[in-house]
């Protein structure tokens, strides 16, 4: 897969640019911790008329949480969306720099 273009730069339709997932999960991290929490992620889900447990919501966050610290950061939700760890653009956001896709937590 391909890493996210430059702002302004041409893309697939359909795909989601680095910039876009930044301000997306910017709305979504509710708290600015730079994660997003079982309890953001069962919240963002109600605003959608999808309701959830909490056990619910801690089992999505599972799924994707690559370093097993019970959050999802920016990386964890780039991962989602493309599947390709190499990829992500990591540091100089502001938001989720430490990466994802398995970086930490594993050995």
């Amino acid at each position: 897969a391909q890493g996210p273009p430059s702002a302004g730069g041409s893309r697939d339709s359909g795909s989601v640019s680095h910039l876009e997932l930044v301000e997306a999960f910017k709305v979504m991290d509710v708290s600015h911790s730079g994660c997003i929490t079982p309890g953001e992620l069962k919240d963002l889900l109600a605003r959608f008329g999808q309701q959830v447990t909490d056990e619910e919501a801690q089992a999505m966050v599972e799924v994707a949480d690559s370093n097993h610290d019970g959050m999802l950061d920016l990386g964890d939700i780039w991962c989602l969306l493309t599947e390709a760890a190499s990829d992500f653009p990591t540091g100089g956001e502001g938001v989720g720099a430490r990466g994802g896709c398995g970086e930490a937590g594993e050995g």
